[in-house]
């Protein structure tokens, strides 16, 4: 019996290591908050890692944000699905430019567990302007595209212009404000400008972190007299960059002495032409003449004598200064064409026009008389010889953005004429 008080020992020690199980406190979960990771102006990216579940299943858990120090489920959270381990949340509809506060939480049957408090803040900045470009230059108007990135902000954009530096004048954009994390195209149009006289305009962007303004732009106003060639036939004209183009294919009968040009309707004497001639797309003047312009053989180009005075046929440097400006041959004809498909065959691929050059598919006139590709693709004479046998050109077609550069023995063809000022 001397062994009893033993056993009464191990007995009270079972009894209380078992009452001692029973008795655990219960606890919430303990978990990490995840570093902010892949923040931008709206939207970031943090998580949790559960280190405890507190020997209950984890029912929810997600992070929580706010502007305040220590955010709780009761601001705006994110929901994770349930369960221990590592989970990633994504967080959205932030305002941009703004500190916030986040830490993960998770809950069991006990309750809620919260990490630690992390800070991040979202971008925002003040604007980013591109150049200005204008198009559909009238006596009184011009058309002005831009492209902003907003920064993620909320940005008022306006046209600034006068006839000097100072400006003094100021139009919102079509489309102010805007916001976003992308450049956004802006235009306007500036009405009520005087005939002949040049014009200083900028672009201005400002959020609620400040204003960036775009690089001076001169463009001139149209003369109140517009361009009229000896038959009559009055003309607009484009400004694009340091050129002043005719925005139309040139339409006259009459060389610029008041002289005639001879119109030839046979395929058979237009093929055997080795002197001027010009006519018409499918010799149907009153369908094609208003629209697409005539088409003249290269002797009649090389006259000098097409374009009213003070224009001339474009040299081929001159239409390299034209498509450079454009950005490169690959991409300057999508400039210059006119958009959408009223004159144009799909796909008439990129054209916008935002050069105000306003190219249409007059087709040609080929060197068996033939008439082809109106719909299609243009052509236009430069006054440029590669030799005495191949002149210069440039085409466009329906099918692609290029401004095509082209020489050949094509003396005979009848292409389109555009005129560019002295």
């Amino acid at each position: 019996m001397k062994n009893v008080p033993l056993l009464k020992l191990l007995v009270l020690f079972l009894l209380i290591f078992y009452l001692g199980i029973g008795c655990k406190k219960k606890e919430a979960p303990v978990l990490e908050t995840m570093p902010v990771i892949n923040v931008l102006g709206t939207t970031a990216i943090s998580g949790g890692k559960i280190i405890d579940d507190g020997d209950e299943t984890i029912i929810s858990r997600g992070v929580c944000w706010s502007k305040e120090l220590k955010p709780s489920v009761s601001n705006d959270k994110t929901l994770d699905g349930a369960g221990a381990g590592t989970f990633v949340s994504n967080m959205s509809d932030l305002d941009p430019a703004s500190t916030y506060y986040v830490r993960a939480y998770a809950t069991n049957a006990n309750g809620i567990g919260y990490g630690m408090t992390m800070s991040f803040a979202t971008l925002g900045q003040i604007p980013v302007v591109g150049t200005i470009t204008t198009s559909h230059i009238t006596t009184t108007s011009v058309n002005l595209v831009s492209r902003i990135n907003p920064n993620y902000l909320s940005t008022s954009v306006f046209f600034e212009y006068g006839p000097t530096i100072n400006y003094g004048n100021s139009l919102a954009a079509n489309q102010s404000p805007i916001t976003g994390y992308i450049d956004v195209t802006v235009s306007g149009t500036l009405s009520g400008l005087s005939p002949g006289t040049n014009y200083h305009c900028r672009v201005k962007a400002e959020n609620s972190l400040g204003i960036t303004y775009g690089s001076d732009k001169t463009f001139l106003t149209s003369e109140a007299n517009p361009v009229t060639d000896v038959d009559g036939n009055v003309y607009s004209v484009v400004e694009i960059g340091t050129q002043i183009w005719i925005a139309e294919n040139l339409k006259t009968t009459r060389y610029n002495d008041n002289s005639g040009i001879p119109l030839i309707t046979s395929n058979t004497d237009w093929a055997a032409l080795t002197t001027p001639g010009y006519c018409w797309y499918n010799n149907d003047e009153t369908a094609n003449k208003p629209l697409y312009g005539a088409l003249y053989n290269w002797y009649t180009v090389n006259t000098g004598k097409l374009c009213p005075i003070g224009w001339h046929v474009p040299t081929n440097d001159d239409f390299t200064i034209l498509t450079e400006f454009l950005g490169g041959t690959a991409i300057a004809g999508g400039k210059m064409k006119e958009a959408g498909l009223a004159h144009w065959t799909t796909p008439n691929t990129g054209a916008t026009n935002e050069s105000g050059f306003t190219a249409l598919p007059a087709g040609i006139r080929n060197d068996l008389g033939v008439f082809t590709g109106i719909n299609l693709n243009t052509h236009w004479w430069s006054a440029t010889q590669y030799n005495i046998y191949k002149p210069y050109y440039r085409s466009i077609g329906h099918n692609n953005s290029v401004a095509f550069v082209g020489y050949g023995s094509l003396n005979q063809h009848g292409f389109t004429i555009r005129c560019v000022k002295d």
